[in-house]
């Protein structure tokens, strides 16, 4: 029998948070998928931050092994200016593997996935992406289905104009990247799926003095 699998990576999500919403009856949805299976505190990678987590989620390999410390890439005694992104990941991600075994997958808005490495089935990259870049998806036959995608994420509450804009802009384009990832699933058959959301971790850094 063939199985399908989606994954969902939810950046940031905290139990700190997710407990409680869970027990007042506000996140009925994950609430539902906690008592239907299972779920659990895990070890982080060191250091426990996103840019060495989500690589070594990708790939099954710790740091030391990629070679990912942070968000900068990083040399014996140096670290450059220049952001890392998916040409310093050396090693095949987990849905590459999956390809290979000839299985059909889309990937959207997962860290460090651009520059795009071609997937069978397709991909748009994610968090740290330009926002002006025309490349962040494949293959090139997607452009009419994600014209309307967007790249962009507020740098903070000042640069979004305070507190109500940050927030309108976090909604905005998550409901756009949604809208993309709804049609596309429902566009085709893909043997594994998978959907990030960026917006929990970056309302986190700006928003928790709010909670």
């Amino acid at each position: 029998m063939n199985s399908r699998t989606l994954l969902i990576g939810i950046d940031g999500a905290t139990f700190r948070l997710i407990l409680p919403y869970v027990k007042d009856g506000s996140l009925k949805n994950i609430g539902r998928l906690m008592a239907d299976g299972c779920w659990g505190d895990l070890t982080s990678t060191i250091p426990p931050i996103t840019s060495p987590a989500w690589p070594a989620l990708m790939t099954g390999k710790l740091p030391g092994k990629l070679g990912v410390f942070g968000f900068h890439e990083f040399k014996p005694q140096y670290i450059l200016d220049n952001f890392i992104n998916s040409t310093h990941i050396p090693s095949k991600m987990f849905w590459e593997i999956a390809g290979d075994c000839g299985k059909k997958v889309f990937i959207v808005n997962f860290p460090f996935t651009y520059p795009i490495r071609k997937a069978s089935g397709g991909i748009i990259s994610g968090f740290l992406t330009p926002e002006n870049a025309t490349d962040f998806y494949y293959p090139p036959s997607l452009s009419s289905d994600v014209k309307d995608y967007s790249l962009a994420y507020p740098e903070d509450l000042k640069e979004a104009g305070g507190l109500q804009g940050f927030m309108a802009r976090m909604e905005e384009g998550l409901s756009k990247r949604c809208a993309v990832m709804e049609r596309m699933a429902a566009k085709d058959k893909y043997d594994l799926f998978m959907f990030c959301f960026q917006e929990f971790d970056l309302s986190s850094h700006f928003m928790w003095k709010y909670i």
